[in-house]
C-alpha cells in the first residue's frame, strides 16, 4: 500500500533526529522493498522462536523496527503482544454492534449523515462524544468513551485509544497504526477519510454515531443492534461434520480474522472470493487503465475538445491512484494478485475459489473513468455482465489482466487458488467455441458468403471479430485447467446452466457452485433488487422449481466426478434446504460469515439424521 507520507524522520547535524517534509520523489516510492519485507519477516520469526524457548507461554510478538542509513534494518523493540495472546485463539469473536439499515436510511433522509468515506479500519458501530485531537500533545483531553477524530495515530496514541469508543482519521489505510490498534482493542475505526478533522469540526463535542462497516458518521446517537455469533473452532474440531463448510469473503481483514478456521484444513474453504472489493480498492475502471497505458485517453482528449477537461481530470486521478507503479497494467495485476495471495496465505490447505469479475454496468460506472465505457441499462441485473462481458474483444486485454493476476499468485506458490466464472449463459462461452466454428465452416464449405444463412454469417463475423472462449483465453496467458491442480468451474445461476448441465460438464470444468440468489430470481423472474417483489414471501429458494434444479445438477455432476458447492443464504434461511443438500451429496456449502455457525448446526443435524456422522 502506498500511503500518504508527508513527513519523515532524518538525522540532524547534532546527531539526533528531526521531522522534515518528505521530498516529492520519495512520496511515490514504497517505504520498504520486497527484500526488506522478507528480511524483516525472517528476523521476526527468529526472534519469536528464541522467545518461545525462554517463555513457554509466549504466543505472539509486538515488533518495532527502523530503516537507517544504507537501508540497514534496526530492531527497536520486541515484546510479547498483550491483547490477542490473552484470548482463546480458537474463538473468533463476531458479535458486534451495527446501525440497522432502516435506521441508517432514516437518518440520511433526515440530513444527519455528516461524513461518508475512507476505509474500514476496524468494523462495528458505536456512539459517543466526538473529540477532535489535533496532535499527540493533546491526548490527555481524551475522556472515557470519546470518539477520537484526528489526522493520524502512532504508538504514542495508544493510552488515549484505550479510553476511546472509536477512531476516525484523515489519513491511513487498512494496515495503518490506527486500524491495527483499533482492531486489537475491538473498537470501530474509519481511516483515510481525507477530511474528517475539517468536515466534522462544527460537531466537536457533540454526540455522534460512527458506523465503521459503512464508513459513515451520523450526528446524534442512533439506536444500535448486536449481530453475529462467535465461531468456536474448538467445537468444530471436536465434533467435525463430513460436508466441508466454507465462507463467502471479499475483505482480506476479515479473512485474517477467520484464520483459526485454517485448522480445519481441507474441511474448510473459501467457497466464493469476490474480487469486486479489490476492484473498488483499485478504484479505476480497468479499461481506463488500459487506455491510459496505450495513450488512447490522451488522444481522446485531444480529438474531443468538449471532453478534454473531463478526461484530463480522469488522467490526473488515475496517476494519483497509480503512484508507485510503472503502468496501469502493473498497478491492476499487482493489487489483485497481492489480495489473492493474502487470502491463500491465511488458508494454505483450503481451496480459494476466485470468481472473475461480476460487476454490473451501473457498478462499473462508479469507478474512475467508468462513464467513458459503460452504457446506461434499464435493468443491469439482466444486462452486460458475467463471463460473456469478459470474453468481448474490447475487454480481451483486461480480462487477461485478471487471469494474469491469478497466474502470478499461483506462481508465488499459492496453488490452492482456483477460478470460477460467473453468469455463464452458454457452454460455448466456457470451451469449444473454436471447434464449433470449425464444424460450422465445414458444413457450409463451398457455399458463397452471400448465400450463407444470416445466422451463420453472424457467428462467423463474431469469430472474425475476435470472440474466443474462456479456456482458450486462459491458455493464452499460460493457465491450463487441471495442470498443477488448477481447478476451473462455473457458477450455476441461470436456468440454462441447470437445463444444459451435461453440456457444461463436457467443457472440462471440474466443479460448479450454485449462486442461489441469482438462480432463484431468473427461474422465478423475480428481480431481487425490486422492493415490491421482495414482499412476496413465496418467491424464494424454497420454490420447488429451484430445489429440483439444484438436485438435478448435483446428481449429474456426481455421476461425472464434477464437484458441487453452493454460495448463498438458502442453507441457513430456508427450512430443510441444508438437509436437502446433504441428502443430495453436495460436496461443500459456502455462506456469509454471520451465517457460519447456524449453517454448521443445520448441516450437523442433517448428517446425524442421515447417519453419516
Amino acid at each position: 500500500i502506498l500511503d500518504v507520507v508527508d513527513k519523515m524522520v532524518v538525522y540532524n547535524a547534532e546527531g539526533g533526529t528531526e521531522w522534515v517534509e518528505t521530498p516529492e520523489p520519495m512520496r511515490d516510492i514504497f517505504s520498504l522493498t520486497d527484500e526488506q519485507v522478507i528480511a524483516l519477516a525472517r528476523e521476526n520469526k527468529a526472534i519469536e522462536a528464541d522467545y518461545r524457548k525462554r517463555k513457554p507461554d509466549y504466543k505472539y510478538g509486538d515488533d518495532e523496527f527502523a530503516i537507517g542509513e544504507h537501508d540497514l534494518i534496526f530492531e527497536l523493540q520486541h515484546r510479547p503482544e498483550t491483547v490477542y495472546s490473552q484470548k482463546d485463539e480458537n474463538i473468533i469473536e463476531l458479535k458486534k454492534k451495527v446501525v440497522p439499515e432502516l435506521v441508517a436510511k432514516e437518518a440520511e433522509r433526515a440530513g444527519n449523515l455528516v461524513l461518508r468515506g475512507g476505509v474500514t479500519g476496524s468494523p462495528g458501530a458505536v456512539t459517543g462524544k466526538m473529540n477532535i485531537i489535533p496532535d499527540v500533545s493533546q491526548i490527555d483531553r481524551v475522556q472515557e468513551g470519546d470518539i477520537i477524530v484526528t489526522v493520524r495515530t502512532d504508538p504514542d496514541w495508544v493510552p488515549a485509544m484505550k479510553r476511546a469508543n472509536g477512531i476516525i482519521t484523515d489519513v491511513g489505510g487498512a494496515n495503518c497504526h490506527a486500524a491495527i490498534v483499533s482492531s486489537e482493542l475491538g473498537i470501530p475505526c474509519v481511516v483515510g477519510t481525507g477530511v474528517a478533522t475539517e468536515v466534522l469540526n462544527k460537531y466537536n463535542g457533540e454526540k455522534i454515531t460512527l458506523d465503521a462497516d459503512n464508513k459513515a458518521v451520523y450526528q446524534g446517537e442512533l439506536p444500535l443492534e448486536e449481530v453475529g455469533e462467535d465461531i468456536d473452532v474448538n467445537k468444530l474440531l471436536e465434533s467435525p461434520i463430513k460436508t466441508p463448510l466454507g465462507l463467502i469473503l471479499s475483505n482480506t481483514n476479515v479473512a485474517r480474522k477467520m484464520w483459526p478456521l485454517s485448522k480445519l484444513g481441507a474441511k474448510f474453504l473459501i467457497s466464493l472470493l469476490r474480487i469486486e472489493f479489490t476492484l473498488m480498492d483499485i478504484g479505476v475502471h480497468v479499461r481506463a487503465l488500459e487506455d491510459y497505458d496505450n495513450g488512447t485517453l490522451e488522444k481522446r482528449a485531444q480529438e474531443k475538445k468538449n471532453e478534454a477537461e473531463h478526461i484530463h481530470n480522469i488522467i490526473v486521478r488515475i496517476q494519483e491512484k497509480m503512484r508507485g507503479y510503472p503502468s496501469g497494467r502493473e498497478y491492476f495485476i499487482s493489487k489483485l494478485s497481492q489480495a489473492l495471495e493474502a487470502f491463500a496465505a491465511v488458508f494454505p490447505q483450503s481451496p480459494i475459489i476466485v470468481r472473475t469479475t461480476d460487476f454490473k454496468t451501473n457498478e462499473y460506472m462508479g469507478l474512475i473513468g467508468g462513464e467513458l465505457y459503460e452504457p446506461t441499462e434499464a435493468n443491469p441485473m439482466l444486462g452486460w455482465r458475467g463471463l460473456i462481458r469478459s470474453l468481448a474483444p474490447e475487454n480481451r486485454v483486461v480480462f487477461k489482466w485478471e487471469l494474469e493476476a491469478i497466474k502470478r499468485a499461483r506462481a508465488h506458490g499459492y496453488k490452492n487458488i482456483w477460478v470460477m466464472f460467473p453468469m455463464v449463459r452458454n457452454p460455448l462461452e466456457v470451451n469449444g467455441l473454436r471447434e464449433w466454428i470449425a464444424e460450422l465452416s465445414e458444413k457450409y464449405r463451398g457455399i458463397p458468403e452471400k448465400d450463407l444463412p444470416k445466422e451463420v454469417k453472424r457467428y462467423l463475423e463474431m469469430w472474425n471479430a475476435g470472440w474466443r472462449d474462456a479456456f482458450e483465453i486462459m491458455k493464452e496467458v499460460g493457465l491450463e485447467p487441471r495442470k498443477d491442480d488448477f481447478q476451473v468451474g462455473i457458477m450455476v445461476e441461470v436456468p440454462t446452466d441447470a437445463i444444459r448441465i451435461q453440456d457444461y460438464i463436457k467443457t472440462g470444468i471440474t466443479f460448479i457452485s450454485f449462486g442461489t440468489n441469482d438462480l432463484t430470481q431468473f427461474i422465478l423472474a423475480v428481480d431481487r433488487d425490486n422492493e415490491l417483489l421482495q414482499r412476496i414471501l413465496w418467491y424464494s429458494e424454497a420454490d420447488s422449481a429451484v430445489v429440483s434444479s439444484v438436485q438435478r445438477v448435483i446428481e449429474a455432476c456426481n455421476a461425472h466426478g464434477v464437484k458441487t458447492g453452493i454460495c448463498g443464504r438458502a442453507p441457513t434461511t430456508v427450512p430443510g434446504f441444508a438437509e436437502m443438500l446433504v441428502n443430495s451429496h453436495i460436496d461443500s456449502v459456502g455462506v456469509e460469515v454471520a451465517a457460519f455457525m447456524p449453517t454448521w448446526e443445520r448441516i450437523k443435524e442433517a448428517e446425524e439424521k442421515r447417519g453419516v456422522i
